[in-house]
């Protein structure tokens, strides 16, 4: 199997100069300390924790519970609304489960379904809307929807709108939508098969993927070890249509933050195919099943302990040092702005 070659943490050509000795206020300055907690990783990698909600769960949705709208605009108070999914992105013959809940006054209703309907959102033209089955499961009404028996082509947003009312209910409207890539446009599969190595200090786990369009890929995955979730790692690349092997590189500074002792376990591999300039910008590869145990006996010597480096994090802490010595006031930052190759 030919392997793609593995992306390197180092700035090739590139000599960074020696960093000047900080100043004791520059240790101490907030702003800083936090620019540095934010560029402590290459940003192709990153340290897991159990707060890392939306990396551990990367198809979660987000609906609440919440008051139903009066006629007049406002909230009902007494009755309450959960309409929700169990998932956001659903690919070739996956399932997507819909539910309605109602609560009078805290107590559950059960809704009376008037309609459900399914249409894909696209900007090629209107489909027709294809109802949707449901059924009462205690007092939850629930669907089963395969939306790959209607749209195999699709790819993009799919909008299903309900109409549902209950004794003392005036009739309500509501919609949600899921993401859909149609078994027609999956651009790629995982094959199963994985290898690992050390590279310069780091892990790299290398993947196996049959892909069917010519295209760039974003991948990811988690790494886990018997304490819990030690990092995440993504690979970003052009890759031909066939077999290939690509590397997720789990920066070595995450083990020693974690203090994590092999063996390791890659789970939750996932991925798409982008569309540059297109929408949507995406096409999912369906996620793999299974996890993948290195066999490898590592220890935290075998790691890297340094921060990352890159000339773009020098310019930014010279940038301020400067500020603080023209007496700028400094907040704490919140987003880097770092690009995946710098």
């Amino acid at each position: 199997m030919p392997v793609s070659p593995v992306p390197s943490f180092e700035d090739a050509g590139v000599v960074l100069a020696e960093p000047e000795q900080e100043t004791e206020s520059e240790d101490t300055h907030g702003g800083i300390r936090h620019y540095k907690s934010l560029t402590r990783y290459p940003v192709s990698s990153r340290r897991l924790s159990e707060s890392s909600v939306d990396l551990l769960n990367p198809n979660k949705r987000h609906e609440r519970r919440r008051s139903v709208p009066d006629p007049q605009g406002n909230a009902d108070l007494a009755w309450e609304v959960l309409y929700t999914a169990d998932r956001y992105f659903v690919r070739g013959d996956e399932p997507i489960q819909i539910s309605l809940a109602l609560w009078r006054d805290g107590e559950p209703v059960l809704p009376s379904i008037v309609s459900m309907v399914s249409v894909p959102q696209s900007a090629s033209g209107r489909s027709e809307p294809v109802q949707v089955l449901t059924e009462p499961a205690d007092l939850t009404v629930l669907a089963r929807f395969l939306p790959n028996e209607h749209w195999p082509e699709h790819v993009g947003e799919i909008r299903v709108t309900t109409t549902f009312s209950a004794v003392g209910l005036r009739q309500q409207t509501g919609t949600l939508t899921f993401y859909f890539t149609g078994a027609d446009r999956i651009p790629a599969q995982f094959t199963g098969e994985f290898g690992e190595r050390l590279v310069n200090g780091d892990l790299a786990i290398d993947v196996g993927i049959e892909v069917a369009t010519t295209g760039t890929f974003r991948v990811e995955g988690n790494l886990f070890g018997e304490s819990g979730p030690i990092g995440w790692a993504r690979y970003q690349g052009e890759l031909t249509e066939g077999t290939h092997s690509i590397p997720l590189v789990f920066y070595g500074l995450i083990f020693h933050d974690a203090n994590a002792a092999a063996p390791f376990v890659l789970r939750q591999l996932r991925g798409y195919r982008l569309r540059h300039g297109d929408s949507p910008h995406r096409e999912d590869i369906p996620p793999f099943g299974g996890e993948y145990n290195t066999g490898g006996h590592y220890a935290l010597s075998d790691f890297r302990q340094e921060e990352y480096e890159s000339p773009r994090k020098q310019r930014m802490l010279e940038h301020y040092r400067d500020a603080l010595q023209r007496g700028v006031e400094l907040t704490n930052p919140e987003y880097t702005g770092a690009k995946a190759n710098e």
